[in-house]
């Protein structure tokens, strides 16, 4: 059965081959997207992904029956995702010079004294 847009909402999980997506936000016409191995349930450790809810309905197979989608380690997944997020956020600002950091506390009237 041919997969609709209708179909691509959030919490719903497709799958392709070995891999699983899980429709984690709707965005309008875009999706964003956690991966997940199909066979093991592993997070793939990445940040979410984002498509249109069309290549969706292109890239899908078929939509995970609910044996296959309680295999998937959702909350592994939040974890990963934080934890990359976090490596991320931590990266970009070992990157900004201080003197770009401080002016934009001051600008938010935050204190540099807490």
């Amino acid at each position: 059965m041919k997969i609709s847009i209708r179909d691509v909402q959030v919490g719903r999980f497709f799958v392709k081959t070995y891999q699983v997506r899980e429709i984690v936000k709707d965005l309008g016409y875009d999706v964003q997207y956690r991966e997940y191995d199909f066979d093991t349930g592993e997070p793939q450790p990445f940040l979410p992904g984002q498509c249109s809810k069309e290549h969706i309905t292109r890239w899908a197979v078929r939509e995970c029956a609910p044996e296959e989608v309680a295999r998937m380690k959702r909350d592994w997944a939040d974890a990963v995702q934080e934890e990359i997020g976090n490596e991320y956020v931590r990266n970009l600002l070992n990157a900004i010079p201080y003197e770009v950091l401080i002016n934009e506390m001051r600008r938010r009237g935050l204190s540099l004294d807490e």
